[in-house]
C-alpha cells in the first residue's frame, strides 16, 4: 500500500514502476528540474545516470554540473524517502528546489576557487527558484 500511495504522490501517475532511471530522470518532477537546470547551465545534457556518471571522467571541466547533480540526485533520493518511509505530503515542487539548494550550498567547499563563481551563479538561480510561487505540475 505504501509504495502504491508513493507512487500516485511522486509521479502523479500510477502506470510507472520504480527504477533509477523513472526516480531519477523520467518522472515528471525530476523532468522539471533536469531541464531547468540545463537552463541554468547553458547547455542540455542527456539525462541519464550513465550521462552523468560519463562527465566525472573530467571533474575539472564540469566541475560545478557535476556537484549540482550530485545534489540534484541526493535531493530526489531523500524527497523519495521521505514520502515513501516518512508519509510526508507533496506539496510543491519548490520541496525539492529547496532541498537541492541547501545540499548545494553545504557542498560548495567541494569546488574549486576558479570554478567557485560559476556555482555562485547557479546558487542564486536556484535561489530564486526556491522562492517562486508553487504552480500546479503538468497533467
Amino acid at each position: 500500500m505504501g509504495a502504491l500511495i508513493y507512487i500516485v504522490l511522486i509521479c502523479l501517475r500510477m502506470s510507472e514502476p520504480e527504477s533509477v532511471q523513472h526516480l531519477f530522470f523520467d518522472c515528471m518532477v525530476p523532468q522539471l528540474i533536469w531541464e531547468q537546470m540545463h537552463k541554468f547551465y547553458g547547455k542540455t545534457l542527456d539525462t541519464s545516470l550513465q550521462c552523468l556518471t560519463s562527465h566525472w571522467k573530467d571533474n575539472k571541466k564540469f566541475e560545478v554540473i557535476n556537484i549540482s547533480n550530485a545534489a540534484i540526485l541526493w535531493s530526489t533520493w531523500k524527497l523519495r524517502n521521505d514520502l515513501f518511509f516518512r508519509y510526508k505530503s507533496w506539496s510543491s515542487l519548490q520541496v525539492l528546489w529547496r532541498m537541492v539548494l541547501k545540499h548545494l550550498r553545504s557542498w560548495k567547499v567541494l569546488c574549486s576557487s576558479a570554478n567557485r563563481p560559476a556555482l555562485e551563479h547557479i546558487l542564486q538561480q536556484l535561489e530564486g527558484k526556491s522562492m517562486e510561487i508553487p504552480r500546479l505540475l503538468p497533467g
